[in-house]
This record gives C-alpha cells, sequence and structure tokens, in this order.
C-alpha cells in the first residue's frame, strides 16, 4: 500500500478510535496525552516506513498529521 492511502485509513479509521469521547479524558493528565501520542507515532512511522529514531514532529509533518495535544 502506497503512504498516500495508508495516511489516508489512517485518518479515516485509526484516528478517530483514538479521539473517541475526548471531553472524558481531555482533562486528564498529561501522561495519558502522551501515550496517545505515542500510539499515533508508531502508526505513522509504519505507514511511512521510517524507521525508529525518526522525529515524531518530523513524521507528522510528512504526513500532514497535527499532533494529538492540538487537536484536543
Amino acid at each position: 500500500m502506497s503512504p498516500r492511502t495508508g495516511i489516508m485509513l489512517y485518518k479515516s479509521l485509526v484516528r478517530p478510535h483514538l479521539e473517541f469521547s475526548v471531553a472524558a479524558w481531555a482533562c486528564t493528565s498529561e501522561k495519558c496525552v502522551k501515550v496517545l501520542e505515542k500510539v499515533q507515532a508508531r502508526c505513522l512511522r509504519s505507514i511511512l516506513g521510517a524507521k525508529a529514531h525518526t522525529s515524531t514532529d518530523d513524521i507528522e509533518v510528512v504526513a500532514n498529521v497535527t499532533p494529538v495535544s492540538l487537536r484536543i
């Protein structure tokens, strides 16, 4: 699958599950948000075929995905 298709699938299938009931966990600790950001980064690395040491910020820019903390 191409990275473009993978990112489209991530945005339409995975991200809604991560953001479900954001009102309930948005006011929780920063630790919970960090866990969600790690899951997002892992998914995007897998889709793009990036190495494990690639910066999360770089991956989000390439995939045109905003960080979880900003979407909250």
